[in-house]
């Protein structure tokens, strides 16, 4: 029996098993799990940031040997947030479009195929992708919390 669907707290067990096996590998490699307590129960598709984290070490351990991947899951001002920080070497903005856009299309784009699962789940999600001011990149998925006016418009 295989579910579509898991609870963050699963995920980031495995999540943590995969990171734990390449801090073994990568002797300066470090990574942080940040979640708030109340949030492991949520119900997320299975493995959705699992490519995001992948890509993150991917492409950082190829520029860099003391890469830091953090991932934050925490509630904010409009919803709960899923962020992968990494001291990487970012995204090209041509890069950033060329994802945003691939929603439209058919793609095997891991990050791509992560943000169309959550929206299965949460039709009132998003994805933003943001390089950061020092170095590395953020990857963010935002769930929105929905509101009276939302469900009058999507009835």
């Amino acid at each position: 029996y295989t579910t579509k669907e898991t609870t963050l707290e699963d995920d980031l067990n495995i999540i943590k098993d995969f990171l734990e096996v390449n801090n073994i590998r990568f002797d300066k490699f470090s990574y942080r799990i940040e979640v708030e307590d109340d949030l492991l129960q949520t119900v997320v598709p299975k493995l959705f940031l699992l490519p995001v984290v992948e890509n993150a070490l991917k492409y950082g351990m190829a520029t860099r040997t003391d890469l830091k991947i953090i991932i934050k899951c925490y509630k904010g001002e409009s919803g709960l947030y899923f962020d992968i920080i990494d001291n990487g070497p970012g995204f090209e903005p041509s890069r950033i479009e060329e994802i945003y856009h691939a929603f439209d299309s058919y793609s095997h784009h891991g990050l791509i195929n992560s943000y169309r699962r959550l929206k299965m789940t949460y039709p009132f999600s998003d994805l933003i992708i943001k390089n950061r001011e020092s170095e590395g990149a953020i990857v963010r998925f935002n769930i929105w919390e929905e509101t009276k006016e939302d469900e009058v418009i999507n009835r």
